[in-house]
């Protein structure tokens, strides 16, 4: 457990506690609960009691929302308790947990919930489908980069706007509550809050970055025609897929990953458990292609394909190595392999 954290950034590691599934069990994400404990200490402190008195007392009036059926989660809970009972030793302690509870922490959710999600998605779906319709399969080869790219500018241009909405609101908590917070400069909670903003958006464009790169295939395959299965799918012990293309009693599966490291069992597979699987091929798409020429070789005989960029150095050099060229193709030529690979006759 963390000890001996100075006022100026105690702030900030409650809001990162409060969060913490660990460490509180998510209770700052719930913001009813989290105003009903920052008047429930308010009402304490404000009777003159000693800090650890406070916390035991807020702890114990609010107890039904710290109470669990699940030991793991009353384990979580108490750690949590002692956690606060070890760090907010002080009035002045005190006086920043119940700002960051009753206030900064609900703002700081509020902005949470306006960080792009779908948004961002269906935006680039729009403009990836516009300009296919003008330029036709010439754009296949930019449009996976040109839809990570898209929306990542979308949504850090919004957080940025969200940032500057946290600021202005931090701003004005620390103003209402100056005098309570005479142990802490304004720009301690303003940062506290920026930081943990930034931490948490950081989290949700991780989550976000996966799906880039799937939508960007089934804009593709919606493009080409080709129906597919958007579910994933464990297919065996060992063999997973973003999509599956089914054909008679045959299926192609098709993986999605911003790297090769993320699926790197598979290549384990041999043609042999395909077969007995009735798996024509596993096809994959990358943001990021990191794949040496021998590991292209070796998934490459296990029944993989990889599609890449017409111009990309990784294509231009891999289509030179008679070991590896016939595993890779071009994406400009998709719409004439990809139902040959589904069909098996490529």
């Amino acid at each position: 457990m963390i000890t001996g954290i100075l006022e100026k950034n105690l702030a900030y590691f409650l809001l990162r506690e409060l969060i913490s599934k660990e460490g509180s069990n998510s209770f700052g994400k719930n913001n009813a609960k989290l105003v009903a404990f920052g008047q429930s200490l308010r009402r304490h402190h404000n009777q003159k009691t000693p800090p650890q008195t406070v916390l035991n007392n807020a702890f114990s009036e609010r107890s039904s929302d710290f109470s669990s059926s699940s030991p793991n989660v009353r384990g979580i809970y108490a750690n949590f308790k002692a956690y606060l009972v070890a760090n907010v030793t002080t009035n002045a302690g005190i006086e920043i947990l119940i700002v960051i509870v009753s206030e900064l922490m609900p703002a700081i959710n509020f902005v949470m919930g306006k960080v792009p999600t779908d948004q961002a998605q269906n935006i680039a779906r729009q403009q990836a489908l516009k300009v296919l319709g003008t330029q036709g399969d010439a754009y296949l080869e930019t449009l996976i980069n040109n839809w990570d790219d898209f929306t990542l500018q979308t949504c850090l241009s919004q957080e940025n706007d969200l940032a500057g909405n946290l600021v202005a609101e931090a701003d004005k908590i620390f103003a209402k509550n100056s005098t309570q917070l005479s142990s802490i400069d304004r720009v301690d909670l303003i940062s506290a809050a920026l930081q943990e903003f930034e931490r948490r958006a950081g989290q949700k464009r991780k989550s976000r970055s996966g799906d880039d790169l799937q939508n960007a295939v089934i804009t593709i395959f919606d493009h080409l025609g080709i129906k597919h299965d958007s579910v994933p799918q464990l297919i065996s012990g060992v063999i997973e897929a973003d999509l599956l293309i089914k054909h008679g009693n045959h299926n192609t599966l098709i993986s999605c990953k911003r790297t090769g490291r993320e699926r790197v069992k598979q290549a384990t597979t041999s043609m042999a458990e395909l077969q007995q699987l009735r798996i024509r091929k596993m096809v994959w798409f990358f943001t990021h292609f990191d794949q040496s020429p021998a590991r292209v070789e070796d998934m490459g005989v296990r029944g993989n394909i990889f599609y890449l960029p017409d111009s990309s150095p990784d294509y231009l050099n891999l289509i030179k190595d008679k070991n590896c060229a016939k595993y890779v193709l071009p994406i400009s030529d998709i719409r004439k392999t990809l139902p040959q690979i589904i069909r098996g006759t490529l």
